[in-house]
C-alpha cells in the first residue's frame, strides 16, 4: 500500500514537473517570438462552442447525458457543413446569417444596411465597421463566410451546378478490453467503433446524403439515415426528405437548440433542416417542406414516422423511452424499437417591417400506452398515446430592441407554457439581455428544445439576465445571473427547488498573438439539502500566426464535499508544405471529493464533440495528426489518446469495466471531396 502511494506521489511530482518546464518553455516563445496577427481555426469554435464547464452546471452532478452528447454532435455537424462551405457576406440572405446561432436579428440586419449603403464588404477588417458586431462575433463569423461579387447571387439560376461528392470514414480502435467482451452473456459485437458518411451537394440548391454507423459492442452496422434537402427553389424555401430536424420561434413547442444561451440569449430557431450527423435519438425521419406564400407569409409542413426505443412493463405500455442508442446486450437489443411514434404539424408565420407573428402546432401518436410510474417525481410525465401541442409566437426588432415571446400549450394535462426574451444593443460595446421563462408542471412536448436547468421543458419558471461588454478593443466581458424554481420535486428530492447560477466570462488580448480568459461559475441550489458549487477556469493562448500555437489551462471545481482541480497543456505545430498539422496534449486532474466530472477539450476528428470528462486522480495525453492535399479533396486524421487513474486498479464500472488504470485509443478518419 505504502509502495502504491510512494509511486502515486512519483507521478504527481513528475507530471507537476513536466507542466513546469512547458509553462517555462511557453513564456520564453512569448517573449522572444516575434509578434503576428492570431488565427482563429475551427477547433478554437469547436473548444469554446462545446465548452461543457458551463453546460454541465445544468445538472447537479455535473455530468452531460448520451442524449446531450448525441444533441451537441448533431448540431456541431450542421454547423461544420456552414464552415465547409462558406457563405458570401454581400449575397447571404437572412435565413442564412441566422442560421449560425451566435448571430442575431438585429446584427444581421446592420450586416445588410451596411452593405447597402456603403457596397460589398471586402476583408474582415471592414466588419469592424458594421455595427453591432463585436469582436467575439467577428472572430467567430470568420469561420463561415467569403467576400464576393455583390452580384454573385445571379449565378444562382443555375440550380444545380457544380458538383460536389464527399465520403468520410472514421474507425476508433480501443487498445484494452472491457468485462462486456470478456464475459458470456456479454456484448454481442467487437470493440470497434465506426461509421461512413457521404454527401453530394449540387450548386446551393441541393444536397443528398447518408450515413451507417456501428458502436462499440454492437454487432454489425446498427443506424443508418438518408437525407435529401433542395432550396431556394422558386416559392420553397426548403424542402427536405428523409432525415430532419426542425425549431421553430422560441423551441418551447418545437425546437432543436439551446446553446448559447448563457452568453447570447438573444438568438431563435431556424426552421427546418436535414438531418446530417449520426445521432440516433434528436431526429425526424419522413418530409418537411417550407414554403412562401407571398412576400411576407411563410408556411412549413412537417411529418414523421419512426421507431423508438424503450423500456416495456408486463402489460406492452411503455415505462421509459430510451434516449441511449446502444444495442450492444440481449437486453439492450430487447428495447430496440419496440414502440412507433408517428407526427405531423404545420409552422405559420408572417413578418413585416422587424414585426413578425405566427402559430406553431404539431400532433403525436404512439403505438402503445406510455405509462411512466407513479414515482413523485414521475406525477407528470406525458401518459396516453395520442399528445398535441399548439403555441403563438411574436416578436418585434426595431434598431438597438429586440423582443420576441412564445406562448404554448399541451393538450394531454392542459399545461402551459411562456418564454420571452428582450434584447437592448446600449451600443456597440454593451448589450443587455433578460430571458424569462414559466413551463408550468403539467406542461409537456416531446420536440421542444428551449433554455431550462432540467432535461426538459417542464416544471419550472425564471428570470435570466446578461450583459456582454467590450469596453476596450483588447477586453471582452460576459457575466449573467440566473434565478430559477422548479414547483414540482425532481427526482432524488422531496420538495420543490430553487437555486441561483452565476456567470462570469473574461478575455483579454495583451499582445496580437496571445489570449488570457477566465471563466467563472457558481451554482446554488436548495431542496432536500442545500447545494453549493464554484467551478474556475483561466486559459492563456499563444498563437503566432504561422506556425506555432500553446495553450495551457488550469480548472477548479469546489463543492461544499471537496475540491478538485485539472492542469492542462496543449502545444500545435503546423507546416505550410506539406499541409501537415502535429497537436499534442498532456493534463493532470484531481476529482477529490467534489463528486463533479471535470471536463476539458483534446483535439480529435472532425466532426466529433472532443469534450472529454475525468473522474478521480488521472494523467491524460493526446497526440493529433492531420493531413489535406493542397487542393483540398483529401484529408486524413489520426489521434491516439492515453488516460491512466492513479487513485484505482480499475475503471468504469458493470460491463463497461477496464481491469486496468490505463486506457489507450486510436482514432483514424480519411475524407474525400472531389
Amino acid at each position: 500500500m505504502k509502495w502504491r502511494k510512494s509511486n502515486r506521489n512519483r507521478c504527481i511530482l513528475t507530471c507537476f514537473a513536466f507542466l513546469q518546464r512547458v509553462s517555462l518553455f511557453c513564456l520564453f516563445l512569448f517573449f522572444f517570438t516575434p509578434i503576428h496577427a492570431q488565427t482563429y481555426t475551427w477547433e478554437d469554435f469547436v473548444e469554446e462552442f462545446t465548452d461543457a464547464s458551463w453546460r454541465a452546471e445544468l445538472t447537479e452532478d455535473g455530468i452531460i447525458t448520451d442524449e446531450d452528447r448525441q444533441l451537441w454532435e448533431s448540431q456541431l455537424e450542421e454547423i461544420r457543413q456552414y464552415h465547409t462551405s462558406p457563405f458570401n457576406i454581400n449575397t447571404a440572405t437572412q435565413e442564412d446569417l441566422l442560421r449560425l446561432p451566435f448571430l442575431d436579428e438585429m446584427q444581421v440586419e446592420e450586416i445588410h444596411a451596411y452593405i447597402y449603403l456603403h457596397g460589398a464588404l471586402q476583408t474582415l477588417g471592414e466588419l469592424r465597421l458594421v455595427p453591432l458586431l463585436d469582436s467575439r462575433t467577428r472572430r467567430f463569423l470568420s469561420l463561415f463566410i467569403y467576400f464576393g461579387e455583390k452580384e454573385a447571387r445571379k449565378e444562382t439560376k443555375q440550380y444545380f451546378t457544380p458538383v460536389r461528392n464527399t465520403l468520410s470514414t472514421r474507425l476508433d480502435v480501443p487498445l484494452y478490453y472491457r468485462k462486456g467482451y470478456q464475459v458470456k452473456d456479454g456484448y454481442a459485437g467487437d470493440a470497434l467503433y465506426h461509421r461512413t458518411k457521404y454527401e453530394l451537394r449540387s450548386g446551393r440548391h441541393l444536397r443528398v446524403g447518408g450515413h451507417i454507423e456501428k458502436d462499440a459492442g454492437e454487432r454489425w452496422v446498427d443506424s443508418w439515415g438518408v437525407y435529401a434537402e433542395a432550396k431556394d427553389v422558386g416559392v420553397l424555401k426548403k424542402l427536405v426528405l428523409g432525415d430532419f430536424r426542425m425549431g421553430f420561434a422560441e423551441g418551447v413547442v418545437v425546437g432543436s437548440s439551446s446553446w448559447f444561451v448563457h452568453t447570447n440569449p438573444s438568438t431563435r430557431q431556424t426552421g427546418i433542416r436535414a438531418c446530417t450527423a449520426t445521432d440516433e435519438i434528436n431526429f425526424l425521419r419522413g418530409a418537411a417542406a417550407t414554403v412562401s406564400l407571398g412576400k411576407n407569409v411563410e408556411m412549413s409542413l412537417f411529418a414523421s414516422h419512426r421507431k423508438l426505443d424503450a423500456t416495456l412493463q408486463n402489460d406492452g405500455s411503455v415505462k421509459t423511452l430510451l434516449t441511449t442508442g446502444l444495442h450492444r446486450t440481449e437486453t439492450e437489443r430487447a428495447k430496440k424499437n419496440n414502440v412507433s411514434s408517428a407526427l405531423f404539424g404545420a409552422d405559420l408565420t408572417w413578418s413585416n417591417r422587424g414585426w413578425y407573428a405566427g402559430a406553431t402546432g404539431y400532433y403525436q401518436q404512439f403505438d402503445r400506452e406510455l405509462e411512466p410510474g407513479t414515482q413523485l417525481y414521475r406525477k407528470y410525465y406525458p401518459r396516453g398515446r395520442r399528445f398535441g401541442n399548439a403555441g403563438l409566437h411574436y416578436g418585434k426588432s426595431v434598431y438597438r430592441f429586440t423582443f420576441a415571446g412564445e406562448t404554448a400549450y399541451s393538450a394531454e394535462q392542459q399545461g402551459w407554457a411562456t418564454l420571452h426574451r428582450l434584447c437592448w444593443r446600449i451600443t456597440s460595446k454593451y448589450t443587455l439581455s433578460a430571458l424569462q421563462r414559466y413551463y408550468s408542471s403539467s406542461y409537456y412536448s416531446f420536440q421542444a428544445s428551449a433554455f431550462s436547468h432540467g432535461t426538459r421543458v417542464q416544471n419550472e419558471n425564471g428570470m435570466l439576465l446578461n450583459l456582454k461588454a467590450e469596453p476596450w478593443e483588447s477586453w471582452h466581458f460576459v457575466g449573467s445571473v440566473d434565478f430559477f424554481r422548479h414547483r414540482w420535486p425532481l427526482y432524488g428530492t422531496n420538495v420543490s427547488r430553487t437555486g441561483q447560477e452565476f456567470h462570469l466570462q473574461a478575455s483579454h488580448n495583451p499582445t496580437y498573438s496571445s489570449t488570457l480568459s477566465l471563466r467563472y461559475v457558481c451554482r446554488h441550489t436548495m431542496d432536500d439539502e442545500r447545494k453549493l458549487r464554484h467551478r474556475l477556469r483561466l486559459q492563456w493562448i499563444y498563437d503566432n500566426g504561422q506556425h506555432l500555437r500553446f495553450q495551457s489551462s488550469v480548472q477548479m471545481i469546489h463543492t461544499l464535499s471537496g475540491t478538485g482541480f485539472s492542469l492542462q497543456q496543449r502545444a500545435q505545430y503546423k507546416f505550410n508544405q506539406p499541409n501537415l498539422s502535429f497537436s499534442a496534449a498532456v493534463g493532470y486532474s484531481r476529482e477529490g471529493e467534489s463528486g463533479s466530472s471535470l471536463s476539458e477539450y483534446l483535439p480529435t476528428v472532425a466532426g466529433s464533440l472532443g469534450q472529454t470528462f475525468f473522474y478521480g486522480e488521472m494523467i491524460h495525453g493526446v497526440f493529433f495528426a492531420r493531413w489535406q492535399s493542397n487542393d483540398g479533396h483529401w484529408r486524413l486524421e489520426a489521434r491516439y489518446c492515453m488516460r491512466r487513474r492513479l487513485d484505482a486498479s480499475t475503471q468504469s464500472s458493470g460491463l463497461q469495466t477496464i481491469y486496468s488504470p490505463w486506457r489507450q485509443d486510436v482514432s483514424l478518419q480519411m475524407t474525400v471531396s472531389i
